[in-house]
């Protein structure tokens, strides 16, 4: 449910001046004309004299304008009809400047929340939306923090952006706005309040936008698609207190992860052979440092496959059969190059005559 809407402190004031006036003009029932104006004659019968000085009205003009008895009656009367009329306008009047406070005070009751989602691109399947709904009102009940969708495809024309602030009452810290902008090369863009930008900084949308708001994505996806992955991502993170990356793997990732894995196990491989080629040999003096070769070159295997090939992994709460994956990877390498390399190392290149 969006925040309370502030009605304006002009409107606010105008009203109040409004309604003050309705009350004083139904309390007070008579008007005079005399040499100081316009003045009250009486106050209603329900005020009595306590009442009448509170409510504003002045007992001693009331007693100036005794000395006209006949035009008192008359007078009245029609003054009656007017201060009836005029309270009536004036009530009128401060009821239409606080309509729409009181219409957000019944929105704010629940009487008419504002929608999570605007589809103004029909991006999103009506069964899809209702499900996005849902999460995102559950998301809101639960944290506090509202995540709000707008799709848009730059042709139809929609609502302006104070037309969406002013639904979802925005500016505010704890609201997110993920917009999706069908006719953009990446569709994902966000918005995102102070208290939202503290559990997910800048590089978890730039990551998220990069990964999920691509054409090949979209493509694979659809819009709607991207929509709700987006969502998922988003709510999953901000229950759990913050991202710092975006959870999950995409293949790009993991293919990434496991090249750099082989590699690291390629350079261990090497190493290990460095090792029992000088621990053979017996090597003494300056070549005995090279019998630890596995810790010689442990920084760079240890970059490929811890720095490259595993913690990415860790970072982004990828499945357990992918770290089995990369170890085998990074395993499996170093066996064939322990294996292979020695008997490829003892064939002797082939003789070219001239």
């Amino acid at each position: 449910m969006s925040p309370p809407q502030k009605m304006p402190v002009s409107g606010r004031v105008i009203a109040v001046v409004l309604l003050a006036l309705a009350l004083g003009l139904g309390r007070c029932e008579g008007f005079s004309s005399g040499f100081h104006g316009v003045l009250p004659l009486s106050c209603s019968s329900n005020v009595g004299i306590e009442g009448m000085q509170r409510g504003g009205c002045d007992r001693s003009r009331v007693a100036t304008t005794a000395v006209r008895p006949k035009t008192k009656t008359v007078m009245s009367a029609s003054s009656s009809s007017w201060g009836s009329k005029l309270a009536a306008a004036a009530a009128a009047s401060s009821l239409i400047i606080l309509a729409p406070a009181i219409n957000h005070v019944a929105v704010a009751a629940g009487g008419g929340a504002a929608p999570y989602v605007i589809d103004e691109a029909k991006a999103i399947p009506s069964g899809q939306e209702a499900r996005i709904e849902k999460r995102l009102n559950a998301l809101s009940e639960e944290t506090g923090f509202r995540v709000r969708v707008l799709t848009r495809d730059g042709r139809t024309p929609g609502k302006t952006g104070p037309e969406i602030k002013e639904l979802w009452g925005l500016p505010d810290e704890k609201s997110l706005v993920v917009v999706v902008q069908t006719s953009n090369g990446n569709v994902l863009s966000f918005n995102s309040g102070k208290a939202v930008a503290k559990l997910l900084p800048d590089r978890f949308f730039s990551e998220l936008g990069n990964r999920l708001g691509n054409k090949y994505a979209v493509s694979d996806n659809g819009e709607n698609g991207v929509v709700e992955d987006a969502v998922v991502k988003i709510d999953g993170c901000l229950r759990k207190g913050g991202c710092f990356f975006v959870p999950g793997v995409s293949p790009d990732q993991y293919q990434a992860t496991l090249t750099c894995s082989a590699i690291g196990g390629s350079v261990f491989g090497f190493s290990v052979l460095t090792s029992l080629q000088f621990i053979e040999k017996k090597a003494r003096g300056q070549d005995a440092i090279f019998k630890y070769a596995i810790f010689l070159y442990m920084p760079l295997w240890g970059l490929f496959y811890l720095g490259l090939g595993i913690n990415p992994l860790l970072q982004r709460e990828a499945e357990t059969q992918l770290f089995l994956q990369n170890t085998g990877a990074f395993l499996a390498t170093a066996i064939v190059v322990v294996a292979v390399w020695p008997q490829v190392n003892k064939l002797e290149p082939p003789s070219i005559k001239f």
